[in-house]
């Protein structure tokens, strides 16, 4: 049975220029009719012949879409694995990098702690040396009193 470009055009969901595109470009031994008010006819060879044109190509634009989504997850994938790879990278750096200023704080804690003692032994010894000091001083005050001469008792 013949249909108008129309009625093709609706049955396969493509627009009424596609369909005359491939009318254009038709093998010579399938033709069209002319109808009534000029419009175009088409037989069920040439329905046939365009119909499998527009589905072999939407079965191609399928196949290269999912191509192009496998291709492209692929691609994003190795981003991705990538990506995971230098993160683990700098979070290991990163760690390594806390380990060595954790040890870096020990060796410090360990200075502070020395540097403490030897400034508590310090000022044990400063103290020490005080009163050695004020002792020192007391018994060679009252010495200096014992060993004054004759003359200084008759100047007071």
């Amino acid at each position: 049975m013949d249909k108008t470009i129309k009625q093709l055009a609706d049955e396969l969901n493509i627009s009424k220029q596609a369909i005359q595109y491939h009318i254009k470009r038709l093998p010579k031994h399938l033709q069209t009719k002319k109808g009534d008010r000029n419009t175009i006819l088409l037989d069920e060879d040439t329905q046939e012949y365009i119909t499998n044109l527009v589905t072999n190509k939407e079965q191609t634009n399928d196949k290269q879409s999912v191509s192009n989504e496998r291709q492209t997850l692929d691609s994003n994938l190795d981003m991705f694995d990538l990506l995971k790879e230098q993160y683990e990278k700098t979070i290991e750096s990163q760690l390594a990098h806390i380990r060595s200023l954790e040890d870096q704080i020990a060796k410090k804690d360990d200075q502070l702690e020395r540097a403490d003692k030897k400034l508590e032994n310090q000022q044990v010894l400063t103290l020490g040396l005080q009163e050695q000091l004020k002792t020192y001083q007391l018994t060679t005050s009252g010495e200096q009193e014992t060993k004054k001469g004759w003359f200084s008792k008759w100047k007071k």
